[in-house]
């Protein structure tokens, strides 16, 4: 069968029906996926934190044995308080990062109106090819003004998408399982 064969996890059958329960699970509750998303990164960088902890103080033993100094894991100080923080306060972070793609989008834009003025010195741009830098412009100040509200919809677009890869997915593994 190849590449489309249903035995096995790694299929396209399960691959599908795993996208299409995530983009209904962010579909139906964007607001819980956003606060999870950060919170899992908070606990990410806490116990990357932790373990450079835990090498820390099992390097320090072995420094009393006579073994090179060791550094105080300053990075991991900050890693584990960072994502402590993240946990705790995940709405504020989710504005800060929605707050820094929006400037993003505003920065990818701008370069995109300029590449544009710069090839009209050279040959002819068509109108239409300011339309999708126009549309990341406007995307990038609606999320810089109003974040909470942009992080729903973008979730809501990106389970939209992910629903529609399941389907798609189910329907090209359907078609090849039947060959």
């Amino acid at each position: 069968m190849g590449t489309y064969s249903s035995k096995g996890f790694g299929t396209p059958i399960i691959r599908g029906f795993i996208a299409i329960l995530v983009g209904l699970i962010t579909v139906i509750w964007p607001g819980y996926v956003q606060d999870f998303i950060v919170k899992f990164i908070g606990i990410a960088l806490m116990v990357s934190g932790a373990v450079s902890f835990i090498i820390y103080f099992s390097k320090k033993k072995k420094e009393e044995e006579g073994l090179p100094a060791v550094a105080i894991p300053f990075g991991g100080i900050v890693s584990f308080i960072l994502g402590l923080i993240m946990v705790i306060k995940s709405a504020f972070f989710m504005g800060i990062l929605l707050f820094l793609l929006g400037f993003l989008l505003i920065i990818g834009a701008l370069g995109q109106f300029m590449v544009l003025l710069a090839s009209r010195r050279t040959f002819s741009v068509p109108p239409i090819l300011y339309l999708f830098p126009s549309v990341v412009f406007i995307c990038g100040i609606i999320i810089i003004f109003n974040p909470f509200a942009s992080a729903i919809a973008l979730l809501t677009f990106f389970g939209a998408v992910a629903i529609f890869y399941g389907v798609v997915e189910l329907i090209e593994t359907g078609r090849f399982e039947k060959r």
